[in-house]
């Protein structure tokens, strides 16, 4: 089964998308896609005040969406 995942900076680096274990998933279809600006969490507890947060928090959530669209067929 594919999985998204979309690491922070400070995750661990078995979660991006040039890490050995990582690559193992990717042959399934799985993606990680890093934002190296924001910290573990992001998501779900940033401040969407902050311009940087919420860029990064719509562009996560526009590309769960797609990754669901292609996935979930």
């Amino acid at each position: 089964c594919p999985i998204l995942l979309l690491p922070g900076s400070n995750d661990p680096d078995y979660t991006k998308p040039e890490s050995t274990e990582f690559q193992k998933l990717a042959k399934n279809g799985s993606k990680s896609l890093p934002f190296p600006d924001m910290l573990h969490g992001w998501m779900t507890r940033g401040d969407r005040t902050d311009p940087k947060i919420d860029r990064d928090v719509s562009e996560a959530l526009r590309q769960a969406l797609d990754f669901l669209k292609q996935n979930l067929t």
